[in-house]
């Protein structure tokens, strides 16, 4: 049998006993309790269980609120800790991104971000190397932009890239934090192309003059030409090497039809241009007042050879032939060939010199022009892609 106190019994009993007298009168529906009410001034007895049931709902929610007090403590403790990683975060997604295997944020590092350029043009410098001690190299993109993470600390920073002088970055690295960069340039910079007449009748030569912003270095600096319609204007030849020390370069280019192109010269990934227009003339073999330039040149292959007579030039043993041009008596015939031309009265050119050096040894292929101009001023001109190959040297 278990005894219960009633409500106004229990308000006067201790709260561990209030407690343990809940428990004991929970049980089975089908077991009456026997509610006793103490006498007045007699001692607060009862009889306790062998055994307890179910905690009752008090005793639940008084542990449960022990619990949430221990979880909110150790929410506290997460966010506490979770502090740094969120600033940490914060400094990773502000930063410019780059390629390299540290561009990936790292557990106990901080990111280095910045831009590199060009001291002298200010242009972004891409595909540069960025250099920490202990770590893998990261390469700046196209807009110059680099990241890489570091531990705090002393750090030095090496940037380098091919035609630049490295220069080295020491810094004290605490937290996420920009160091942008100006390389200095080792390698001369193509500063200007130009020509010495921006406008000429078909069939003229003009000379190109290419520039250089300082000496060129040992080995001399090789400039890269070309023309935007070659059917307006030919580059007489694809590049021209400015030597070791000098600053200035010469080419020329064949006037070959009306109409406008421009002269693109282009060293160490900097270009410049100018523009040329030529004017008269059908061009092409398109003719002009029934003029037509034709020519033909044997044997297949024109040989180039060392000249016999000691001259500093080549002697190349071939004929060309303008004969079937339907040209007046007293018209020109204006040869061009890469590097040299010749103006003759004859429609008939055959073993002539070659500037030395205007040719490679081998066999190769130049684009060769003939302009021929009457005496009233009309003109046209041809073109033929001629078969060299050069055996001998000046």
């Amino acid at each position: 049998m278990r005894t219960c106190f009633s409500a106004r019994g229990l308000s006067a009993l201790p709260l561990v006993l209030v407690l343990i007298s809940a428990f004991a009168c929970t049980g089975s529906p089908t077991q009456p309790d026997s509610v006793i009410d103490p006498p007045a001034g007699s001692a607060r007895q009862f009889d306790a269980p062998s055994t307890f049931a179910q905690p009752s709902r008090l005793a639940e929610e008084e542990l449960g609120d022990a619990e949430l007090i221990e979880q909110e403590d150790a929410s506290e403790l997460v966010d506490a800790e979770g502090v740094e990683e969120i600033d940490a975060g914060d400094f990773a997604a502000n930063t410019l991104t780059a390629t390299g295997p540290t561009a990936a944020a790292t557990a106990g590092t901080v990111a280095v971000t910045g831009v590199i350029k060009d001291k002298t043009t200010g242009r972004a410098v891409s595909r540069a190397s960025v250099k920490v001690t202990g770590l893998a190299p990261v390469t700046s993109n196209s807009k110059g932009a680099y990241r890489i993470n570091v531990r705090p600390g002393t750090r030095t920073f090496k940037f380098s890239k091919k035609g630049y002088a490295t220069k080295s970055v020491t810094k004290r690295v605490s937290r996420a934090m920009k160091i942008d960069v100006l390389l200095v340039a080792t390698l001369p910079a193509l500063s200007s192309v130009t020509l010495s007449d921006n406008s000429v009748p078909v069939g003229t030569v003009v000379t190109g003059t290419v520039k250089l912003n300082k000496a060129a270095p040992s080995g001399g600096a090789k400039v890269l030409l070309s023309s935007t319609s070659t059917a307006i204007a030919t580059v007489m030849s694809s590049s021209v090497t400015i030597a070791a020390g000098k600053t200035t370069g010469t080419f020329k280019v064949d006037a070959n039809a009306a109409g406008s192109t421009v002269i693109k010269g282009k060293y160490n990934n900097a270009s410049k241009t100018d523009q040329l227009t030529v004017t008269g003339g059908g061009g092409g073999g398109g003719g002009v007042d029934g003029i037509v330039a034709k020519f033909t040149y044997r044997p297949s292959q024109c040989e180039v050879i060392a000249n016999p007579g000691g001259n500093p030039t080549l002697l190349a043993t071939c004929t060309f032939d303008a004969s079937e041009t339907n040209a007046p008596a007293g018209s020109t015939y204006r040869w061009a060939f890469p590097g040299d031309v010749f103006t003759e009265t004859s429609p008939i050119l055959r073993n002539f010199g070659l500037s030395c050096g205007s040719l490679p040894n081998g066999i190769f292929e130049r684009r060769v022009s003939l302009t021929v101009r009457t005496p009233s001023g009309a003109s046209d001109t041809s073109h033929a892609d001629v078969t060299f190959t050069k055996s001998g040297l000046c």
